[in-house]
């Protein structure tokens, strides 16, 4: 309290002195005017000032967000580069067999045809399919020959007896219309094997048409 006793006090001696002082310096001045006069170098002169400091930041966002942006593409490109330099010389393996030629403009064998929409069992139930290929020679191919027919690998294949492959005699009626669709002649089972899914050929020759035929069969056998 007596600071701000002091303070007023204080403040009160400025204002008049400084009223005494403007009386003296000015008494041409009409009473009114050495009045306002007076009360606005009061004002000026013991009012408390306040110091305003106004502080600019510049902006920085366009040249970060150019920054950001020259990284981004940057990144992309290693990653474009990266998957190019994997990829490069990589052939994905061919999933699936060269197909044999399934013949479209000539009906099969009578005793094929009668089998009808017949089924393979395995893990999926499939319905076997009539096929022929070209072949001049009078015996059944060989592992590679057949290989080359189907383009198989030959690691692949397995050749089978019939009585063999259905020893349940299950399908004894597809091994039956096999051979009479090559006219009695030797019918074999060829086996091909990729991972857990089977094709399994049954075929004979036909000498005089000079064509290898038969049914085809896929299978799954985990």
């Amino acid at each position: 309290m007596r600071w701000f006793a002091a303070g007023r006090q204080l403040r009160h001696c400025q204002q008049s002195a400084l009223k005494t002082t403007i009386a003296r310096a000015s008494p041409l001045l009409p009473l009114h005017r050495r009045t306002a006069y007076t009360a606005a170098l009061l004002q000026r002169f013991t009012s408390p000032t306040t110091t305003t400091t106004t502080v600019t930041f510049a902006s920085h966002t366009p040249s970060f967000r150019r920054a950001m942006s020259s990284d981004a593409a940057d990144y992309e490109a290693f990653l474009k580069k990266a998957q190019k330099d994997y990829s490069e010389g990589y052939e994905p393996p061919a999933d699936t067999e060269r197909t044999a030629t399934i013949t479209a403009e000539v009906d099969p064998h009578p005793a094929i045809r009668a089998l009808g929409e017949r089924f393979y069992v395995s893990e999926v139930d499939e319905a076997f399919e009539f096929i022929s290929f070209s072949w001049e020679k009078e015996l059944l191919p060989t592992i590679d020959e057949f290989s080359d027919l189907t383009g198989s690998d030959s690691g692949s294949i397995e050749v089978l007896e019939p009585k063999d492959w259905d020893h349940r005699n299950e399908y004894q009626d597809v091994r039956d219309a096999v051979a009479t669709a090559c006219a009695g002649g030797e019918v074999k089972v060829y086996r091909v094997q990729r991972g857990a899914r089977v094709t399994y050929y049954v075929l004979g020759v036909d000498v005089k048409a000079r064509k290898i035929v038969g049914v085809r069969v896929k299978a799954v056998e985990s």
